[in-house]
């Protein structure tokens, strides 16, 4: 695991607010050399490390570092998933996932921090399901297939039990900065890694433009 020592000698650490300091530490005391993740019957296996840098994995202004970045094997091909956790350019501190699989790089879901506070130093870990992606067609089209993707992933999310709101904002859990060694409430640092992990592969896969597709969920890039 990427220790304590290691995040104080980062600058980045240094100058981030407790906020963010403390929730890089919690994330970290998740510690598993291999991981296994169950959809559909289908279990798909990852081991901790990456073949070459993702976005800012190995970048000092990067939290993580490597420690929460994976390779699964998906139905015979690999798929590399990066959780990073880092002051944007808009000085935001939010947790992004980034994804590569046959040479398609990009970011898949994130949680924000700095624009989720609550009260009494706790931060709500959610965000909108939403898709974004540019799809060849009538822009009328377009938007309903992009909304069609939204429906049918927060319905997916809802059996896997997920808190899902009527305006599609997915509900992880929360995160107290203020306990000592700030604590993760309705949840703790390995469910909430997995769930990062279940909606990024889902998610990648209907958006269509990561490089690869489950086989046993259906594939909306038209109507």
């Amino acid at each position: 695991m990427q220790d304590i020592v290691y995040l104080e000698d980062l600058t980045a650490f240094k100058e981030a607010p407790r906020f963010a300091r403390k929730f890089a530490e919690a994330l970290l005391s998740f510690d598993q050399e291999e991981i296994t993740i169950e959809l559909e019957n289908h279990k798909f296996h990852g081991k901790k490390g990456l073949s070459s840098n993702i976005q800012y994995a190995r970048y000092d202004n990067q939290l993580l570092g490597e420690e929460l970045s994976y390779t699964f094997l998906l139905l015979n091909q690999k798929i590399e998933i990066s959780l990073q956790f880092y002051q944007n350019s808009s000085n935001h501190y939010r947790l992004f996932t980034f994804t590569r699989c046959n040479e398609e790089v990009g970011q898949v879901f994130s949680v924000n921090l700095s624009t989720n506070r609550l009260r009494d130093g706790r931060y709500a870990l959610k965000n909108k399901i939403k898709f974004s992606d540019r799809i060849e067609s009538d822009p009328d089209i377009a938007k309903k297939i992009r909304s069609l993707k939204q429906q049918v992933l927060c319905d997916l999310l809802a059996d896997y039990e997920f808190d899902i709101s009527d305006k599609h904002d997915v509900f992880l859990g929360e995160f107290d900065a203020l306990n000592l060694k700030g604590e993760f409430i309705n949840t703790n640092a390995n469910q909430f890694v997995y769930d990062m992990f279940i909606i990024t592969l889902l998610k990648g896969h209907y958006m269509g433009n990561k490089g690869y597709h489950l086989d046993f969920l259906p594939v909306l890039n038209k109507m």
